[in-house]
């Protein structure tokens, strides 16, 4: 068994590029993977307990792996420099330009931030990653099988046949992406079946706005449609089904949201009996077709960071690292003494 580290000097300091092995890659490569964004808490999550992951921040913060920055009582920490190189670089065996990376920005808008936020928090409650990256591995698996439905029958598939263009394909991918980006909406997994309008695209929506003025359901599965109306309609009809999974933060939310969504189905099914009963011609497909189901998943501890953090959480706000590590040895001697 080979247990040799090799170490690169051409990309970041040597003594912070074996840190990076030894101790911090996985957890670095996951933050980046969910969007470079992190909640203190959720490091303490992470590592088990509060004292240890907020020495491990301070640790990461020393040898410049990671910021951080307030937003409202709440600290989160940023990928720096140092991390994207590493993680940019570290499999490039020979680098002979300047080391760029696009750097995140340290003081983001609120919707990249709570994404990154999200996506980290299921993945630590469900061990399972949700991205835009993997939204457009899922898409081009599904596009290869709607090319394959135009190619066998195209007289009958016609409406397909956008797609089996590649520069058309690139424009869905943005489409995808931006769907991530602007509005949390991300394409978790396709299930195919034996025929195209039978398989299904499921999408996740995180629920972070709150909002209750507008009806968001009603705008999630709309946005979902349209995007579907971009791969090919048949009869104003979308050419497979699609299921929703709202992720939210209580279970008080969630009741709310049963009552919006079943608000949503009710307008959904309202304006699809208009459009499709009706000869009207549109410039574009008002009909939102083919959805499955919707259901829901609770993540609390995102509520839970938001309250404790606005209650006001100072245990370790005032304390470098060389005094919370007295305090952890001091807890471990007087542990010790009661055993005795």
């Amino acid at each position: 068994m080979d247990n040799k580290i090799v170490v690169r000097t051409d990309i970041i300091n040597p003594h912070t590029y074996l840190d990076l092995e030894l101790d911090y890659k996985d957890l670095i490569e996951t933050i980046f993977l969910c969007g470079g964004y992190a909640l203190y808490y959720q490091l303490y999550k992470y590592y088990g307990e509060k004292s240890k992951g907020y020495r491990e921040i301070k640790k990461m913060e020393d040898i410049l792996l990671i910021g951080s920055e307030q937003l409202n009582n709440n600290y989160y920490i940023y990928l720096k420099s140092t991390s994207l190189k590493y993680l940019k670089y570290r499999k490039i065996e020979t680098i002979e330009t300047d080391l760029t990376v696009n750097r995140l920005n340290k003081n983001p808008s609120y919707r990249p931030l709570m994404n990154s936020i999200y996506s980290f928090e299921y993945l630590l409650e469900r061990h399972d990653l949700i991205n835009v990256d993997l939204s457009l591995e899922k898409l081009d698996i599904f596009l290869k099988d709607v090319i394959k439905s135009f190619e066998l029958n195209r007289l009958q598939n016609i409406h397909l046949g956008n797609v089996a263009k590649e520069n058309y394909r690139e424009q869905l991918k943005v489409k995808l992406k931006i769907l991530g980006d602007r509005s949390s909406i991300y394409l978790k997994d396709y299930i195919r079946e034996n025929s195209l309008k039978d398989s299904t695209l499921h999408f996740v929506w995180y629920d972070f706005d709150q909002e209750i003025q507008q009806n968001p359901i009603f705008r999630v599965l709309t946005l979902i449609s349209k995007f579907l109306n971009f791969v090919g309609t048949k009869n104003q009809l979308n050419c497979c089904e699609f299921t929703l999974e709202i992720i939210t933060i209580s279970e008080e939310r969630k009741s709310i949201l049963e009552k919006l969504t079943k608000r949503a189905l009710e307008r959904v099914n309202k304006k699809n009996n208009y459009y499709l009963n009706n000869s009207i011609n549109t410039k574009s497909n008002k009909v939102i077709s083919h959805i499955r189901e919707v259901n829901y998943d609770v993540l609390p501890d995102i509520e839970k960071y938001i309250k404790v953090s606005v209650r006001g959480d100072n245990e370790f706000n005032f304390a470098d690292i060389k005094t919370v590590e007295r305090i952890e040895k001091l807890k471990e001697v007087i542990k010790k003494n009661k055993e005795r």
